[in-house]
């Protein structure tokens, strides 16, 4: 079984027991945490939309990503811009898909 969650602006395909990194969330380490933006659910038997449908996880911690570089350049004009910044992240635990009906 697995299901697509919005979490935090962007879709994520999950099942139990899996990782994974999102975008920070304000959850303390140890939090449980559940998302009923469930878009799609696949069971053994069929693929269906499940209004009523929500993810449990737990945050496992947070972390900064890699470090990326924002350059900005104009020909011929004596402009030059070099920036970079680190995104905040989170990582979670899915425990379980619970589906209601």
């Amino acid at each position: 079984m697995y299901a697509i969650v919005e979490i935090a602006g962007f879709d994520y395909k999950v099942k139990p027991g899996d990782r994974i990194t999102v975008h920070h969330l304000p959850n303390q380490a140890g939090e449980e945490l559940e998302f009923s933006r469930v878009k799609l659910l696949r069971d053994e038997k069929e693929l269906r939309l499940s209004p009523k449908a929500s993810v449990k996880a737990k945050v496992l911690g947070h972390h900064r990503g890699k470090k990326v570089i924002v350059y900005k350049f104009k020909r011929r004009k004596g402009y030059r811009r070099k920036i970079g910044y680190r995104d905040s992240l989170t990582d979670l635990e899915v425990s379980a898909i619970i589906t209601k009906g």
